[in-house]
C-alpha cells in the first residue's frame, strides 16, 4: 500500500472518530478503485472505521461510513478480558445502548431493500440486525418495503428465510393494518404479488386504515392479471417460471412516489379506479412530473455535495488536512503522557516529604525521652 492509501486509510479512522461526514466523502472519492473498503481495519483491534463511528457517537459520519460500502458484517477482534466474542459495529451499538445509532442501522436497511439491493440487505442481516425490524413512520416490515417498492429480488431472498418464515412477517400488518400483500395488489405488482401467493400470503385478511380499509388484497387489485392471480389459486408452485414484465403503466409506477396513507413512499400511491383511460394518463403524467422533480431534486443535492468537496480543495489539501488531525491527535497524546509523568513526580516528591516528616517526628519523640 502507497503512503498516499495509508494516510487514506487513517484519515478514514480519525474521520469516523471526530465526526468529520465530508473527509469521509472526499475520502471514499479519492480511494476508490484504488482501495478496498474491506482492507480498512485496524490490525490490533479488528475494527472498521464503523466500530469508531459507533464508539465515539458520530450517527452522521455512520451513515456516511455506510452509505460509502463500509462492510457492516466486519467484525471486531475479541479483546482479552473485554470482549466475549468478536462483535460487528451494529453490536457494539446494541451494547452501547446507543439507540439512534441502531436506528441509522435500521434504516440504512430499509433503504437497501427499497433499492433492491441483495448484497448489501445480507450484509446487514448477518451484521445482527434483526429481520423483523419496522419503519417507525409506517410501522411497515421489510416486506412491506419491498412490495411497495417493487423489490423482487430482495422479496424473494426474504421470503425463502427461515427467520422470516418463523416470524411469519408475510402476513405481518403495518400502522394501517396493511399486509405486504395489501400493497403490492394496490401497487399492481404482479411478480410480488405472485410470490406472496406461492408463499401462501393470507387473502382473507383487511387493512383497518387508509386505502385497505375493511378490504382485501385482491379488492385493492385494479388490474385484472393481478386479480387472475388470485383466481387461478397458484397452485403450481413448483412451475418456476418467471412472470412476464409488468405492462408500461406499471414500469412507470415502480419509480419512487411520495408516500400516502403511510405506506412506504416508493410505492405506487394511485387507489382510484383505472378503468377510465384519460384518468390513466392524467396519473401517469402526474407520476412523470413527480419523477422529474425528483431527478431535479437529486440533481441538486449532487451538484452541493460536489461544491463541498470542491471546498475541501485538492486531493494533497484533503491529505494534509488529514496528516494535521493526525499529528495534533499525536501531540495532544503527548501532553498526556508528559502530564501524566510529572504527577507521577509530584507524587514521589509527596511521599518522600511525608517520609522525612516521620522521621523527623520519630527523632524528636527519642530525643524528648
Amino acid at each position: 500500500m502507497t503512503e498516499e492509501l495509508q494516510e487514506a486509510v487513517d484519515g478514514f479512522f480519525l474521520a469516523a472518530e471526530y465526526g468529520r461526514s465530508d473527509v469521509i466523502k472526499a475520502l471514499a472519492d479519492h480511494g476508490r478503485g484504488h482501495l478496498s473498503l474491506a482492507d480498512v481495519v485496524d490490525p490490533v483491534t479488528g475494527r472498521s472505521p464503523l466500530h469508531v463511528a459507533v464508539a465515539s457517537g458520530k450517527k452522521d459520519a455512520l451513515r456516511v461510513l455506510l452509505a460509502a460500502g463500509f462492510p457492516p458484517e466486519h467484525q471486531s477482534k475479541a479483546q482479552e478480558g473485554k470482549d466475549v466474542k468478536n462483535r460487528s459495529a451494529y453490536a457494539l451499538a446494541q451494547e452501547l445502548k446507543a439507540q439512534d445509532l441502531v436506528v441509522v442501522f435500521h434504516q440504512f436497511l430499509i433503504q437497501q431493500v427499497a433499492a433492491n439491493d441483495v448484497e448489501s440487505v445480507n450484509q446487514l442481516l448477518e451484521a445482527g440486525v434483526d429481520v423483523g425490524i419496522t419503519d417507525a413512520a409506517t410501522g411497515g416490515t421489510l416486506l412491506h418495503w419491498a412490495a411497495s417498492c417493487q423489490a423482487v429480488d430482495v422479496l424473494k431472498t426474504l421470503l425463502e428465510r427461515e427467520d422470516v418464515q418463523k416470524q411469519k412477517l408475510i402476513d405481518a400488518r403495518n400502522g394501517e393494518g396493511a399486509t405486504p400483500l395489501h400493497l403490492a395488489c394496490h401497487a399492481n405488482n404482479m411478480e410480488c404479488t405472485k410470490l406472496l401467493l406461492l408463499h401462501h400470503a393470507d387473502v382473507s385478511l383487511k387493512g383497518e386504515k387508509g386505502f385497505s380499509k375493511d378490504k382485501t388484497a385482491l379488492d385493492n387489485a385494479a388490474q385484472q392479471e393481478v386479480k387472475e392471480l388470485f383466481s387461478q389459486g397458484l397452485k403450481e408452485s413448483n412451475e418456476g417460471d418467471k412472470i412476464t414484465e409488468t405492462q408500461a403503466e406499471n414500469g412507470a409506477k415502480a419509480e419512487e412516489n411520495a408516500g400516502e396513507n403511510g405506506e412506504p413512499s416508493c410505492a405506487a400511491n394511485s387507489a382510484r379506479p383505472h378503468g377510465v383511460h384519460d384518468e390513466k394518463l392524467l396519473l401517469q403524467l402526474e407520476e412523470k412530473d413527480l419523477l422529474v422533480n425528483q431527478l431535479k431534486k437529486t440533481i441538486e443535492a449532487l451538484v452541493q455535495e460536489s461544491q463541498e468537496i470542491q471546498m475541501l480543495g485538492e486531493e494533497r489539501v484533503m491529505l494534509d488536512y488529514v496528516r494535521k488531525l493526525r499529528d495534533e491527535k499525536a501531540i495532544v497524546q503527548r501532553q498526556l503522557e508528559d502530564a501524566n509523568d510529572y504527577i507521577k513526580s509530584q507524587q514521589q516528591q509527596l511521599e518522600s516529604l511525608k517520609e522525612q516528616i516521620r522521621q523527623m517526628s520519630m527523632s524528636k519523640q527519642v530525643h524528648e525521652r
